[in-house]
């Protein structure tokens, strides 16, 4: 191991030449000096590859490499291969660090503490434009140990809502130690969101304590202030996320594994019936048709219609897709949505903390 290197930044990229350079300004410009930059460059068509050779070649901390198009899981997989500090970190392209102590600050948090952390996680900003929101995660810092962590932080990771949880499913925000990398897959599934948490399911798989920060380092850049285009594979991904999910899950020894299994379907049901209404403003009646036979054929979606013939509920989305009829689920997405995607999740989240 390079011990002139404390920390190593992995930065996935892909064409992101509007955001690059101030990404690696943040790192450049940082007080705390003893860290080392992999660059990894997924496919980009656009000048991306020039912004980052153009600091490999004037500091040598900064290290460029290039790969196929494979999406940002594989590149940060990747770029773990040449990983030779104490600790590592993920850095998205479009994002940045806010101040030029942030490396020096972990460095005296994590360096003061008795027990070396597995991983270390820390506030955040979400920007979009000239506006900002405050992420705080923890008032105080704190430390973690084991046995607290996997009772009640990890589930989050299990079933994506663990309303006790101060974890997030972000990578970007956390700092891990490098005896993680031996958690990770060789190869990583190619999704288009949920790549984070499959991710950290891996890493924090099996940790000694994690350490919460108070302090908010982090930038993330939005660039659609919160909205997104209508996406055709997000229940293949959903699909996928829970095939992870389901994985580790197995093996959990705690005694909640039905709480969180329970979580995870109610999850399924309320996605898909929202995610419906929702492409029903962007499909035809034919189309919607074929996206939920599509949907309803997924592994983990029959799955989950068995598991609701074997535990029947009260409540219209897991009634939906336990009786899996193509024609009740159109029916259900010409009901008049009147919020937005993200603000019906929201809704069905909260109903479906009060049938847990």
């Amino acid at each position: 191991m390079n011990e002139q290197s404390w920390i190593t930044i992995i930065i996935p990229i892909y064409n992101a030449e509007k955001y690059l350079t101030r990404c690696l300004d943040s790192i450049a410009s940082q007080s705390f000096t003893n860290y080392e930059v992999i660059m990894v460059n997924d496919g980009s068509t656009d000048s991306s590859s020039v912004i980052c050779q153009s600091y490999s070649s004037r500091d040598s901390r900064f290290k460029y490499h290039e790969t196929e198009n494979q999406g940002s899981f594989s590149a940060r997989l990747y770029g773990t291969r040449f990983v030779t500090s104490r600790y590592f970190t993920y850095c998205d392209a479009d994002d940045y660090y806010r101040n030029k102590s942030v490396f020096q600050r972990l460095y005296d948090k994590v360096f003061n503490l008795d027990d070396e952390p597995s991983v270390v996680q820390f506030g955040f900003i979400k920007k979009y434009n000239h506006l900002y929101r405050s992420v705080q995660l923890v008032k105080q810092n704190k430390l973690v140990d084991k046995q607290t962590f996997y009772r009640n932080e990890y589930p989050k990771l299990l079933c994506s809502f663990w309303d006790t949880s101060n974890l997030t499913t972000n990578l970007c925000n956390k700092l891990y130690n490098n005896k993680l990398l031996n958690h990770l897959p060789e190869q990583a599934e190619r999704v288009f969101w949920g790549d984070d948490l499959i991710m950290n399911l891996h890493l924090l798989q099996s940790i000694d304590n994690a350490y919460y920060l108070s302090d908010i380092l982090y930038a993330y850049q939005q660039s659609t202030g919160g909205t997104s285009k209508f996406s055709m594979h997000a229940m293949d991904d959903l699909d996928a996320i829970k095939k992870y999910q389901l994985k580790f899950l197995d093996k959990r020894e705690e005694d909640d594994c039905q709480r969180i299994e329970r979580l995870l379907y109610f999850e399924m049901a309320g996605w898909f019936l929202s995610y419906i209404k929702e492409a029903s403003q962007h499909l035809n009646d034919n189309e919607l048709r074929q996206l939920i036979i599509k949907t309803l054929a997924l592994p983990r979606f029959k799955l989950a219609q068995q598991y609701y013939r074997e535990n029947p509920v009260n409540w219209e989305p897991a009634n939906l897709l336990k009786k899996g009829d193509i024609q009740s689920y159109i029916n259900a997405a010409r009901i008049p949505v009147k919020t937005s995607f993200n603000n019906t999740i929201v809704k069905v989240l909260k109903e479906l903390y009060k049938r847990i």
